[in-house]
């Protein structure tokens, strides 16, 4: 899906690299694992991604790394200062 997105729409990944993949992936309980399933598919923005996901088989949620995802977007975008 990512592939599509950046080939369609030229979108950019965000905190979609390995060391995200497997911060997300330690922080996820043991009882809410889930193994990968499916074609595996090559992600060239950070083919490290790709070799940690065959190698942990773990699939990833948003919930997992949704305080990481929240927080980013409390920050101001970097070059600009936002005011309240």
């Amino acid at each position: 899906m990512t592939n599509q997105l950046i080939n369609r729409y030229r979108a950019r990944p965000w905190r979609m690299t390995a060391s995200d993949y497997l911060a997300g992936a330690a922080a996820t309980g043991e009882d809410d694992r889930i193994s990968l399933n499916g074609k595996p598919y090559p992600t060239p923005w950070d083919p490290q991604l790709a070799e940690a996901m065959q190698r942990t088989n773990q699939a990833l949620y948003e919930v997992a790394v949704a305080d990481t995802l929240l927080n980013d977007l409390m920050k101001p975008p970097s070059g600009r200062q936002d005011t309240l």
